[in-house]
Protein backbone atom coordinates (compact mmCIF):
# COMPACT_ATOMS: atom_id res chain seq x y z
CA UNK A 1 0.00 0.00 0.00
CA UNK A 2 0.81 3.42 0.00
CA UNK A 3 2.86 5.01 3.17
CA UNK A 4 2.09 8.16 4.66
CA UNK A 5 4.40 9.88 6.77
CA UNK A 6 3.34 9.81 10.63
CA UNK A 7 4.43 11.01 13.63
CA UNK A 8 4.73 8.22 16.87
CA UNK A 9 3.05 11.15 18.96
CA UNK A 10 -0.07 10.11 19.92
CA UNK A 11 -2.57 11.26 18.73
CA UNK A 12 -6.54 10.98 20.04
CA UNK A 13 -9.57 12.03 18.76
CA UNK A 14 -9.69 15.44 19.47
CA UNK A 15 -13.15 16.70 20.14
CA UNK A 16 -15.27 18.55 23.14
CA UNK A 17 -17.32 15.83 24.50
CA UNK A 18 -19.65 18.98 25.27
CA UNK A 19 -19.83 20.93 21.47
CA UNK A 20 -23.35 20.51 20.57
CA UNK A 21 -21.62 20.81 16.59
CA UNK A 22 -20.81 17.66 14.82
CA UNK A 23 -18.63 18.43 12.02
CA UNK A 24 -17.92 15.92 8.84
CA UNK A 25 -15.45 15.98 6.39
CA UNK A 26 -15.88 15.10 2.64
CA UNK A 27 -12.06 16.01 0.14
CA UNK A 28 -12.65 14.87 -3.36
CA UNK A 29 -13.06 16.01 -6.75
CA UNK A 30 -16.84 17.01 -6.49
CA UNK A 31 -17.84 14.60 -9.25
CA UNK A 32 -19.98 11.83 -9.52
CA UNK A 33 -17.41 8.68 -9.42
CA UNK A 34 -16.59 10.60 -5.83
CA UNK A 35 -20.20 9.98 -5.00
CA UNK A 36 -20.39 13.46 -3.96
CA UNK A 37 -23.87 13.52 -5.76
CA UNK A 38 -25.15 10.76 -2.89
CA UNK A 39 -24.01 12.87 -0.13
CA UNK A 40 -25.98 15.78 -1.21
CA UNK A 41 -28.78 13.53 -1.13
CA UNK A 42 -28.16 12.57 2.35
CA UNK A 43 -27.79 16.12 3.44
CA UNK A 44 -31.01 17.31 3.90
CA UNK A 45 -32.17 13.63 5.68
CA UNK A 46 -28.99 13.46 8.05
CA UNK A 47 -30.34 17.50 8.98
CA UNK A 48 -33.88 16.38 9.48
CA UNK A 49 -32.70 13.69 12.12
CA UNK A 50 -29.72 15.78 13.65
CA UNK A 51 -29.57 19.74 12.75
CA UNK A 52 -26.33 19.94 15.10
CA UNK A 53 -24.24 18.63 12.25
CA UNK A 54 -22.41 20.42 9.36
CA UNK A 55 -20.88 19.75 6.28
CA UNK A 56 -17.45 20.70 4.96
CA UNK A 57 -16.56 19.73 1.06
CA UNK A 58 -12.82 20.13 -0.23
CA UNK A 59 -12.34 19.78 -3.69
CA UNK A 60 -11.93 21.23 -6.51
CA UNK A 61 -15.87 21.73 -7.87
CA UNK A 62 -16.15 20.83 -12.03
CA UNK A 63 -20.00 20.62 -11.68
CA UNK A 64 -20.20 24.08 -9.77
CA UNK A 65 -22.37 22.80 -6.96
CA UNK A 66 -21.43 25.88 -4.74
CA UNK A 67 -23.73 28.06 -7.20
CA UNK A 68 -26.07 25.72 -7.53
CA UNK A 69 -26.88 25.18 -3.80
CA UNK A 70 -25.89 29.16 -2.61
CA UNK A 71 -29.76 29.75 -2.42
CA UNK A 72 -31.00 26.61 -1.07
CA UNK A 73 -30.97 27.67 3.36
CA UNK A 74 -30.84 24.37 4.24
CA UNK A 75 -27.16 23.96 2.47
CA UNK A 76 -26.37 27.51 3.21
CA UNK A 77 -26.82 27.10 7.51
CA UNK A 78 -25.02 23.56 7.12
CA UNK A 79 -22.49 23.30 4.27
CA UNK A 80 -19.47 24.53 3.51
CA UNK A 81 -17.87 24.59 -0.17
CA UNK A 82 -14.31 25.39 0.55
CA UNK A 83 -12.74 24.23 -2.88
CA UNK A 84 -9.50 23.36 -3.00
CA UNK A 85 -7.11 23.95 -0.14
CA UNK A 86 -3.49 24.50 0.99
CA UNK A 87 -1.49 21.30 2.74
CA UNK A 88 -1.61 23.01 6.19
CA UNK A 89 -5.78 24.42 5.45
CA UNK A 90 -6.25 20.39 4.66
CA UNK A 91 -4.37 19.08 7.60
CA UNK A 92 -6.43 21.07 9.67
CA UNK A 93 -9.44 20.40 8.61
CA UNK A 94 -9.02 16.56 8.89
CA UNK A 95 -8.06 17.79 13.04
CA UNK A 96 -10.98 19.70 13.03
CA UNK A 97 -13.60 17.41 12.10
CA UNK A 98 -15.42 15.24 14.22
CA UNK A 99 -16.40 12.40 10.92
CA UNK A 100 -14.96 11.56 7.78
CA UNK A 101 -16.66 10.51 4.66
CA UNK A 102 -15.97 9.38 0.99
CA UNK A 103 -19.48 7.41 -0.30
CA UNK A 104 -17.12 6.86 -3.70
CA UNK A 105 -18.63 4.70 -6.62
CA UNK A 106 -14.73 3.34 -7.25
CA UNK A 107 -11.39 3.91 -5.52
CA UNK A 108 -8.04 2.20 -6.36
CA UNK A 109 -6.84 2.57 -2.87
CA UNK A 110 -8.38 5.36 -1.04
CA UNK A 111 -5.80 7.61 0.27
CA UNK A 112 -8.18 10.34 1.85
CA UNK A 113 -9.17 7.68 4.52
CA UNK A 114 -5.67 7.11 5.51
CA UNK A 115 -5.21 10.85 5.44
CA UNK A 116 -8.18 10.86 8.38
CA UNK A 117 -7.20 8.37 10.13
CA UNK A 118 -4.00 9.44 10.89
CA UNK A 119 -5.62 11.32 12.99
CA UNK A 120 -7.88 9.10 14.60
CA UNK A 121 -11.06 9.58 13.04
CA UNK A 122 -13.70 7.29 12.19
CA UNK A 123 -14.34 7.02 8.85
CA UNK A 124 -17.54 5.91 6.59
CA UNK A 125 -16.97 4.36 3.49
CA UNK A 126 -17.68 2.15 0.54
CA UNK A 127 -17.55 -1.49 -0.02
CA UNK A 128 -15.56 -0.95 -3.38
CA UNK A 129 -12.34 -1.08 -5.15
CA UNK A 130 -9.09 -0.90 -2.26
CA UNK A 131 -11.32 1.34 0.43
CA UNK A 132 -12.37 -2.54 2.10
CA UNK A 133 -8.61 -2.72 2.29
CA UNK A 134 -8.31 0.55 4.70
CA UNK A 135 -11.78 0.84 6.52
CA UNK A 136 -12.27 -2.37 8.87
CA UNK A 137 -17.14 -2.53 9.25
CA UNK A 138 -17.77 -1.59 12.86
CA UNK A 139 -13.81 -1.50 14.26
CA UNK A 140 -12.56 2.21 12.44
CA UNK A 141 -15.24 3.19 11.15
CA UNK A 142 -18.20 1.80 8.63
CA UNK A 143 -18.81 0.53 4.77
CA UNK A 144 -21.63 0.87 3.23
CA UNK A 145 -22.72 -0.02 -0.50
CA UNK A 146 -22.10 2.37 -3.19
CA UNK A 147 -25.24 4.28 -4.10
CA UNK A 148 -27.23 3.71 -0.68
CA UNK A 149 -27.96 7.06 0.44
CA UNK A 150 -29.99 5.65 3.42
CA UNK A 151 -27.02 3.77 4.44
CA UNK A 152 -25.14 6.63 4.30
CA UNK A 153 -27.49 8.29 6.57
CA UNK A 154 -27.70 5.82 9.13
CA UNK A 155 -24.06 5.80 9.22
CA UNK A 156 -23.68 9.68 10.15
CA UNK A 157 -26.64 9.89 12.50
CA UNK A 158 -25.07 6.47 14.87
CA UNK A 159 -21.66 8.05 14.69
CA UNK A 160 -22.63 11.73 14.77
CA UNK A 161 -24.97 10.19 18.38
CA UNK A 162 -21.87 9.33 20.18
CA UNK A 163 -19.08 10.31 21.25
CA UNK A 164 -17.45 7.41 22.72
CA UNK A 165 -18.07 5.48 19.73
CA UNK A 166 -16.25 8.30 17.57
CA UNK A 167 -13.59 8.07 19.85
CA UNK A 168 -13.10 4.03 19.78
CA UNK A 169 -13.26 3.90 15.82
CA UNK A 170 -10.52 6.97 15.72
CA UNK A 171 -8.68 5.35 17.82
CA UNK A 172 -8.45 1.93 16.01
CA UNK A 173 -8.04 3.78 12.39
CA UNK A 174 -4.61 5.61 13.81
CA UNK A 175 -3.43 2.36 15.12
CA UNK A 176 -4.29 0.47 11.71
CA UNK A 177 -2.56 3.46 10.07
CA UNK A 178 0.30 2.93 12.01
CA UNK A 179 0.88 -0.77 11.66
CA UNK A 180 0.06 -0.78 8.10
CA UNK A 181 -0.05 2.58 6.42
CA UNK A 182 2.36 4.59 7.23
CA UNK A 183 5.95 5.46 5.36
CA UNK A 184 7.75 2.94 7.84
CA UNK A 185 5.29 -0.23 7.32
CA UNK A 186 5.27 0.32 4.18
CA UNK A 187 8.91 -0.07 3.43
CA UNK A 188 9.43 -2.59 5.94
CA UNK A 189 6.66 -4.45 3.63
CA UNK A 190 8.26 -3.45 0.52
CA UNK A 191 11.33 -5.24 1.82
CA UNK A 192 9.76 -8.36 2.59
CA UNK A 193 7.80 -8.72 -0.67
CA UNK A 194 11.39 -8.15 -2.37
CA UNK A 195 13.10 -10.76 -0.32
CA UNK A 196 10.17 -13.01 -0.87
CA UNK A 197 10.82 -12.59 -4.54
CA UNK A 198 14.47 -13.35 -4.73
CA UNK A 199 13.63 -16.28 -2.54
CA UNK A 200 12.20 -17.62 -5.38
CA UNK A 201 14.64 -17.27 -8.25
CA UNK A 202 16.43 -20.22 -8.88
CA UNK A 203 19.85 -20.16 -9.69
Amino acid sequence: PIGIPITKKRSEYHSDKSKSNIEVLFVGRLENRKGIDILITAIPKIIQKNSSISFNIIGSDPMNLKESYKSNQLFKNHVQFLGKVSSSELENRYKKCDIFVAPSRYESFGIVFVEAMKFSKPVIGTNVGGIPDIVLNNKNGYLIEPESVEALVNAVIKLAGSFELRKEMGREGRKRVMENFSTQAMTIQSVEYYKAALSNIKS
